[in-house]
Formats: structure tokens, sequence, C-alpha cells
């Protein structure tokens, strides 16, 4: 009884975080193109991620702490910092989300922005294959359909009309920037699968609770992105400019929206998978471009129509398989200890 009760539970946490990272997620888009319509200067991007990352740290810290009966300084840094919390495992996805928005910016300046956006897309691939090696998880050959169709239909979603067919002659410097751009999407989507399998696989496999690690998550990914991003990338800029320059009401909506949603994914991560929480993005962006055209930001393509109608129903068709059964309790480490070997907006994540 006591195993069926924690299971409806799981289940509860698993449909809600889905559903709350899915609307997260819409008026998340929603705002940030709203935003780019506004009168307001942009801000700096690494500034507003920072702040984001601390906003999750200090909501994550807050809830531990009220979850303890008896708080201490001693006993909350213990469980942050403590031999058993393990935490030098979450140093691991902090690094890999850092690579991966570097790698986000150095693809960016070498292609345009449709051929990345639409590229992008092959995380979702990524992430499953990652998901198959790292966990040992099954996949039905219908499901692996599904995913690639997802795939598809999300590029189509990205894809305005008239796209101009791009030639470059072999050789050209036009033609080197265009194949290391892809390159750095290729491995940006490789690092993107990585870090979220990781980062399941430690929320999975370990007793520390999921507000702890999402502590531990934020402290490194906070340092990692004030040094790299904040310092070293746009460190001329936040000089120049200011380190709160650009923010409006635009800008502080995204920030407390990408900090929700962080903490969202590692719910869904928790509860449910990698490949789910990918589901329910894309489910999102097309939510969102529906609003936006509602609201008279966003005008729809043909493209966008198809790939919507695709979008919607390959996760319809993976979700008749079912989910790959995660891992449970009954295989959270015990003797072993080794480490296992990541608002994806711009700046660090």
């Amino acid at each position: 009884m006591r195993k069926s009760t924690i299971s409806i539970a799981d289940g509860y946490r698993k449909y809600g975080a889905l559903v709350a990272l899915a609307v997260q997620n819409t008026v998340s888009v929603v705002v940030m193109r709203w935003s780019r319509t506004s009168s307001e200067q942009h801000a700096i991007a690494s500034t507003a991620v920072l702040l984001a990352e601390i906003l999750k740290l200090v909501i994550s810290l807050t809830v531990h702490i009220w979850q303890q009966r008896t708080p201490t300084v001693e006993s909350v840094a213990n469980d942050i910092f403590g031999n058993d919390s393990l935490w030098i495992k979450m140093t691991v996805p902090a690094a890999l989300y850092t690579l991966q928005n570097w790698l986000h910016y150095f693809a960016l300046s070498l292609i345009d922005a449709t051929t990345h956006q639409v590229t992008m897309q092959l995380r979702i691939l990524a992430t499953a294959m990652c998901a198959v090696i790292m966990l040992n998880k099954k996949l039905a050959w219908e499901q692996w359909v599904a995913l690639v169709t997802l795939t598809i239909g999300m590029a189509l979603t990205q894809l305005p009309m008239g796209v101009a067919n791009r030639k470059y002659a072999l050789g050209s410097k036009a033609s080197m920037d265009q194949f290391a751009g892809l390159s750095a999407v290729a491995l940006t989507c490789l690092t993107s699968g990585l870090s979220g399998v990781y980062l399941e696989k430690v929320l999975k496999q370990s007793a520390t609770t999921l507000w702890v690690r999402n502590i531990q998550l934020a402290i490194f990914s906070s340092i990692f992105c004030a040094i790299f991003g904040v310092m070293l990338h746009d460190g001329a800029a936040v000089y120049e400019r200011g380190f709160f320059a650009g923010y409006g009401w635009a800008t502080t909506c995204a920030v407390l929206l990408n900090a929700v949603g962080g903490l969202l994914v590692a719910n869904v991560i928790k509860y449910a998978d990698n490949i789910v929480k990918n589901s329910a993005i894309a489910i999102s962006i097309v939510a969102s471009g529906m609003i936006s055209a509602f609201l008279g930001d966003f005008t729809f393509t043909p493209n966008f129509l198809i790939g919507a109608i695709v979008v919607v129903s390959s996760v319809w068709a993976y979700s008749l398989h079912g989910t790959p059964t995660p891992l449970h309790k009954g295989d959270i480490e015990k003797g072993s200890r080794e480490p296992v070997i990541l608002k994806s907006s711009k700046g660090c994540a």
C-alpha cells in the first residue's frame, strides 16, 4: 500500500511538473518575443542568466531550510557540502552548461540565426542517444521514429518562409565558417544531451534531496557564469554599460521565468526524464506561437502549421508506447561513489 501511495504521489509530481514546465516555457517565449518589439534597451544576456541562477539558489535554499525542523548553519552547510551529499558531482553539469553556452555564442557568430535554430533541434535525438548509452534506457523503434519526426517538426516551426538557398564555394571562407558553425551546433547538441542525462542520473541515483541538488547546481553555475560569462565574455560591455543596463519589465520577467523554469526542469528530470522534458518544451513552443499570433506578434506560415501538426502527432505517438522505465530508489548508490561520465538560453545556464 505504501509503495502504491508513493507511485501515485510521484505520478502527480511528474505530470504536475510537466504541465507547469509547458506553461512556464510558453509564457517565457511569449515574453521574450514581446521584449524584442518593446522600446527597452536589451540587457546583457550573461547578467540576466547569472541573476536567474542566484534567484534559483535563493529559492532552493529557502525551501530546504523551511523543510528542516530545526535548521542550523552547520546542518545546512553539511547537507550541501558534506561527504554524503557528493556535491562534487554537480560541477560536471555546471561546467557542461558553461561550455554549451560558449559553443552557442561561437556558432551564432558564424552561421545565421535560422540555421542555428533549425539545427539545434538535433539535441532531441542527442538526448535520447545519451539516455540509452548512459542510463541503459530502452526505446521501442516506434519511439525512435516519433523522436525523429519530432525533431523534423520542431525544425519546421523554426524555419521561416522564403529562406534563401545559400551556396558556398568549396574552400571559401564562407564555407569554412559554415562548417565550423555547424560543428559548434553539433557539439552544443551533444553537451546539451550529456548535461541533461548526467543530471538525471545524479538526481535519480542519489538519496540527496532535489532541493539540495538545486542549491549545489545553482552555486557552481553561478560561479562559472560569473567568471566565464559576465567577466570574460561580457566584461567590457558590463564595464561600459553597467550590470543592470537594459533591465525593464520584460527582462525582469524573463529572469524570473528562467529561474522558475530551471527548477521545474529539475523536477521533470527527476520524476520523468529528459526525453519527456523535450516533448513538453516542444508543445510549449507550438503553443507560444499560437498565442503570439493571437496577440498580433507572429504570423502563421505553412512551415509553422505543418511543423505544429508534426510535433503534436509525434508527442502523441511517443506517449502511446509509454516512457522509458526510470531508475528507482532501489538503484541508489550505496557503496559506489564513482561519478558517471550540458531558459539554453543565451549566456551561462
